[in-house]
């Protein structure tokens, strides 16, 4: 959502599905069927080494794909939607992210710390995103693309069920400044004007 492609979300990613999307089919010709059958039963083996490939011509296969609409009475479903309308929300007003232009783009990625931070701008505006996809706290220093960050959203904020909030204003990375202390396996967004004065 925050990269310069067109977004796509999968079979329910958007309120968390938990049923898996298997391949099926409902071919009548017999023979056509059984190629199928054969062909996935190969593929299959060729990827796991435990178990069989989901028949894909049974119609259990085809009932497990479907999606629970009903999961999205459940607070954790219900946070992820709003997660991902907020998601859409700020794609759509922010020009930086808006824009599918990939020369906009600058990213770095630390090995060490699991983290990646995208840099995103069109004209006087700059969004930074800040990812850290390990299982424990980094430290992340705000770039110097601008003096103050002001934050346009947080995985971690206590909102989307995270155990506490990032600073809503950061000011850029300068000789004692401190980093941005990232929760794991969390996204943070900032943007050099402050949308919401």
């Amino acid at each position: 959502m925050i990269s310069p492609y067109l977004p796509m979300l999968f079979m329910g990613e958007e309120y968390g599905e938990t049923n898996p999307f298997l391949y099926f089919v409902s071919h009548t010709d017999p023979d056509l069927a059984a190629a199928v059958r054969k062909g996935r039963k190969d593929e299959f083996a060729a990827f796991h080494s435990v178990g069989e490939a989901p028949d894909p011509m049974d119609l259990s296969t085809f009932s497990n794909s479907k999606l629970q609409w009903h999961l999205l009475n459940e607070d954790k479903h219900q946070a992820l939607f709003r997660f991902y309308k907020e998601l859409i929300t700020i794609r759509k007003k922010f020009p930086a992210l808006k824009n599918l232009l990939r020369r906009q783009l600058h990213v770095e990625y630390n090995k060490e710390r699991n983290t990646l931070l995208v840099h995103r701008w069109q004209e006087e505006e700059h969004i930074i995103c800040l990812m850290n996809f390990s299982k424990r706290r980094q430290y992340i220093m705000p770039p110097s693309y601008a003096q103050q960050w002001y934050r346009i959203l947080d995985s971690a904020h206590p909102f989307w069920h995270g155990p506490i909030a990032s600073p809503s204003i950061v000011s850029a990375a300068q000789p004692g400044t401190p980093t941005i202390e990232m929760q794991p396996e969390s996204i943070l967004v900032y943007c050099n004007h402050n949308k919401n004065s």
